[in-house]
Formats: structure tokens, C-alpha cells, sequence
């Protein structure tokens, strides 16, 4: 696009990210499994009261967003070197993107992580990169101080 050139396998992950993140939303928006999971994360006891195994549905969740954890991993491994401390940076990141977008529905963090993900990667072109990583992380604790509910306020999981 224009003058950026994007590689074949970042655009791959690019694709893999995409359909992955709509693979999610329909899981969690559209099956009877994302209803229990969703209904579990609202009020446990109720979900139990219902029938619902809570403990098989955390289980199944923390396998599923391990399994999610590995898929990244695995695709940006080929884009930075291995090391043990690799995933930290976007562990960081994450968090903070979840913070910035808002806890309780699943676009809330999806459009907190473009916006960090934008100011992550636009602002070293106009100044140090150390310093736009600190400029980004300042303006989203500030960000927070004043919004604390996110972007976007979830009305529920």
C-alpha cells in the first residue's frame, strides 16, 4: 500500500489474526458453548444453579486461551528471534490494550489493541522508539485515570 511494504508472512499473520478473531467472536457470540461461557463469567452461581459446570467451563477456557497463546507464539517466533522473555513486551501490551478498550464485550479490547497497536507502531517514526513506547504507556494510564470504564464500556460479559 502506497510506500509500505508489508512482508508475506506478516501479511500472514495479518490473515491468521483476522479469521482467528472472527473464529472467537462466533464461538462466543453464536454457540450454546459461548452462552455457558458467557453466562459463567456474568454469575457463577447462577450458572451452576443451571446446570452448567463451571469448573469444565473455566478449565475449557484457560485451555482455549492457551491453545490461543501457543497460535500467537507460533506465528511471530519467524519475526523475532526466540528467547525466554520473548512474550513479555506483548503480554505488557495486551494488558494494557484490554484496559484502554474496555472490559465486557469483545470489541472493547479489540479496538483498544488497534489504538495501541497504532500508536505503538506510528510513533517511533517521529521520535525515539524508547520514548514513544513511554509516551504510549503514559497517555494510556492517563487515558484510564480519566475513562476508567474503556473505549468502550462492556454492559455485561
Amino acid at each position: 500500500l502506497g510506500s509500505v511494504h508489508i512482508s508475506a508472512w506478516r501479511f500472514t499473520i495479518i490473515v491468521i489474526t483476522l479469521l482467528v478473531m472472527g473464529a472467537c467472536y462466533l464461538l462466543l457470540a453464536r454457540t450454546s458453548f459461548g452462552l455457558r461461557v458467557r453466562a459463567t463469567l456474568e454469575n457463577p452461581a447462577l450458572a451452576r444453579a443451571s446446570g452448567i459446570s463451571t469448573p469444565l467451563i473455566y478449565g475449557a477456557t484457560f485451555a482455549f486461551g492457551a491453545a490461543l497463546a501457543g497460535l500467537a507464539g507460533a506465528l511471530i517466533v519467524p519475526v523475532f528471534s526466540l528467547f525466554a522473555d520473548l512474550g513479555i513486551r506483548f503480554l505488557i501490551q495486551g494488558f494494557v490494550a484490554v484496559m484502554v478498550g474496555g472490559v465486557g464485550s469483545f470489541i472493547g479490547p479489540v479496538a483498544g489493541a488497534g489504538l495501541i497497536g497504532t500508536l505503538s507502531a506510528a510513533l517511533p517514526w517521529v521520535m525515539s522508539p524508547v520514548v514513544a513506547d513511554v509516551l504510549v504507556f503514559v497517555l494510556a494510564i492517563a487515558f484510564i485515570k480519566f475513562r476508567p470504564q474503556g473505549l468502550i464500556a462492556g454492559k455485561g460479559v
